[in-house]
């Protein structure tokens, strides 16, 4: 006799599919965003906070926001037209969960892949930019740019292996492979920044992102032990990637899960622009009014961006290079070994100290 506790299993269960895309309620809604077809434009911006989703949404054409959909999960999808091509705006909160929940239930709801004669995609799927924050990780990318992660995205990984009863036995972090952005969505969203910003105020530049604000980040907390003493984990990024300027936790999963979507790296094409908030290595902050401003200029022109970027397939020059498939992730070290320590730390590295000095 089967067990069953002390809740019998309902006859009709909160929702459906726990193993594949669950949905849930009688309009077949995704379990997290709780969109369902028809709710979400292909041409998407994310957000992490309502605030700014609703700040970019103000510049849908004539200010009209024809569906609004807010999830007990905490996501907030707002839809309508920029120069009369329906787009979505969706507010996700922080983090990698977050992100991923997004893209997958938003495509999940989005009109299948179009594929010509020979099975061969002929317009993707969804276009999707991220328009966050970041803290800057360059002496000359100050508070109030915008970077455009053109060149893509690395990601930082803290290693709990690394750690055990006594603390940090090895270096803690992991500096992941560059994933890339969409080449012919960059080069819109920067265009377009440029026009409404002003040339000097965008960068396009490789971002990183952080599986935590804090620990992998270089963040000093003293309250917990992070074992940024056997490698400190902005001093890594710069050491690999000397022109990375953003630092931020959604933009890396956003182009990893973009770039997995069936048929791979063809079914979403994605990029991300951050508001330089925090120049971390002078300690500047943005005024709450300047962020405000970019924010609603900003998003206006990421919508603008959007609106302009067909579906479909970008000539093979006009692109990033071809999709290949996944590369293989470089080996972590052993706990034992030092092959992932870097002594320096990230002052040191900005006061011009050799990269190399390494063991």
């Amino acid at each position: 006799m089967a067990y069953r506790p002390s809740g019998e299993v309902s006859k009709k269960p909160s929702y459906r599919g726990t193993n594949g895309m669950p949905r849930q309620g009688d309009d077949e809604r995704t379990l997290h965003v709780g969109v369902t077809e028809g709710d979400v434009a292909q041409r998407i911006v994310t957000c992490g906070t309502e605030e700014r989703a609703r700040a970019v949404a103000a510049s849908f054409d004539g200010g009209i926001i024809e569906r609004e959909i807010s999830s007990a999960r905490g996501f907030l999808t707002l839809t309508g037209n920029c120069n009369g091509v329906p787009v979505s705006v969706v507010a996700t909160g922080m983090g990698v969960a977050m992100m991923d929940f997004m893209v997958r239930e938003v495509v999940a709801v989005l009109p299948a892949v179009s594929v010509s004669d020979d099975d061969e995609p002929t317009a993707a799927r969804a276009l999707i930019v991220r328009f966050g924050t970041c803290g800057s990780i360059r002496e000359d990318v100050p508070a109030g740019t915008v970077v455009v992660c053109s060149p893509g995205s690395t990601m930082v990984r803290r290693q709990p292996d690394a750690f055990c009863t006594h603390g940090p036995q090895a270096c803690a972090y992991h500096v992941c492979n560059v994933v890339p952005s969409d080449g012919a969505l960059s080069r819109a969203v920067e265009g377009e920044l440029k026009t409404a910003l002003g040339a000097h105020s965008v960068v396009a530049a490789l971002n990183v992102s952080g599986c935590s604000f804090y620990s992998s980040q270089g963040r000093q907390d003293g309250s917990f032990e992070d074992g940024h003493e056997l490698g400190d984990p902005i001093a890594m990024v710069r050491a690999a990637h000397p022109d990375a300027a953003s630092c931020e936790m959604e933009t890396f999963h956003l182009l990893d899960v973009a770039r997995c979507a069936r048929p791979y790296g063809r079914a979403v094409r994605a990029s991300a622009a951050a508001i330089v908030v925090a120049h971390r290595p002078s300690g500047d902050v943005l005024s709450g009014e300047t962020i405000e401003r970019l924010e609603r200029l900003g998003g206006a022109a990421i919508l603008r961006a959007l609106a302009a970027t067909p579906l479909e397939m970008p000539a093979a020059a006009d692109a990033t290079a071809a999709p290949t498939a996944p590369a293989v992730p470089r080996p972590l070290a052993p706990p034992t070994s030092k092959a992932h320590v870097v002594k320096l730390s990230y002052a040191d590295l900005l006061s011009g100290a050799d990269v190399n000095a390494q063991v």
